[in-house]
């Protein structure tokens, strides 16, 4: 083979986290070291071969969280955290020998902000969370051609906000006989890069920065009811996701090789029944796509087709 490449990785962790309770106020910080270590070497191709190298990494991590107990069955909680996304082998690898990967390439690294509230009401019979978050993803790793190169570095910002809803209503609390219960989980984001460093970009109207990232939905919304009564039960599942962007330029229709161009909105329905024979013995059958509803969810890009 032309290609002859040995990868390894070393990876050493030590976490800790602590729980202070001040009467309805639970605090927990946390943190969490990691250390990593990767090699590769072998040839690239019959004339290039590549010595041993290496890359140490020592990366700190913390977060804390804190929960207000409102009453036994009902609590405010608010999270922060750091996290880290390495630059993987892939990307540190050119595909081709043209390619020029930047030496001071950095892992990606963000934050992440969340508060909801969650509990019980209504005697229990209602289950509920609604919250939002916050999520910064720096330094994002990508490409871009100027002069006929490509090259691979830290291309860009993204940030992602939302809203989330989860409900679950028991219409009878279980007994020896059935249980009928009916939910909801809403999702609604907004996911747009705020940055975006690439100078080959002349024209104004190709700045990827403020435009949707890429198979990032607007929403995602779930519903669902299950029943059971005696050894039977069964599930009905309703599943809406938006219409997603499948390249940073965010391209609407179609090219002439299906490659790029905006996905549509899908519903898909699922159902499963199921029967306990005893306790060691089941039978189930699930029905996916109930509906025969044709949709995709991502664009081929090595085998890509043709538009008629």
């Amino acid at each position: 083979f032309e290609r002859e490449l040995d990868y390894s990785s070393t990876n050493a962790a030590a976490f800790s986290e602590l729980i202070i309770k001040l009467g309805k106020v639970t605090f927990i910080p946390g943190a969490r070291y990691e250390y990593m270590e990767n090699t590769v070497q072998g040839k690239y191709s019959l004339n290039y071969e590549i010595g041993r190298q290496q890359k140490n990494r020592n990366v700190l991590l913390f977060g804390a969280a804190m929960e207000y107990h409102l009453n036994p069955e009902n609590e405010i909680v608010v999270n922060y955290n750091r996290s880290f996304r390495p630059a993987l082998f892939s990307e540190l690898t050119p595909a081709a020998t043209t390619d020029v990967i930047n030496p001071d390439l950095k892992d990606a690294q963000g934050y992440n902000i969340d508060a909801f509230i969650r509990g019980k009401v209504m005697k229990s019979r209602l289950h509920y969370q609604l919250g939002g978050y916050y999520t910064l993803y720096a330094d994002k790793i990508g490409n871009y051609t100027l002069n006929g190169t490509r090259y691979v570095t830290n291309i860009g910002d993204a940030l992602s906000k939302g809203v989330e809803a989860l409900l679950d209503y028991r219409l009878g609390l279980p007994n020896k006989h059935w249980s009928l219960n009916v939910w909801a989980a809403l999702s609604i984001m907004d996911v747009k890069y705020t940055s975006w460093n690439d100078p080959s970009i002349t024209d104004v109207s190709k700045n990827r920065q403020g435009n949707f990232v890429e198979y990032a939905p607007n929403y995602i919304h779930r519903a669902g009811l299950n029943g059971s009564y005696k050894k039977c039960s069964a599930q009905v599942t309703s599943n809406w996701v938006s219409s997603v962007y499948t390249d940073a330029l965010n391209t609407e229709p179609s090219d002439a090789k299906a490659t790029n161009g905006k996905i549509p909105a899908y519903h898909l329905m699922d159902v499963s029944l199921k029967y306990n024979f005893v306790n060691a013995l089941q039978a189930q059958l699930n029905v996916n796509n109930l509906l025969d509803v044709n949709y995709a969810t991502r664009r081929s890009g090595g085998y890509p087709g043709v538009v008629s």
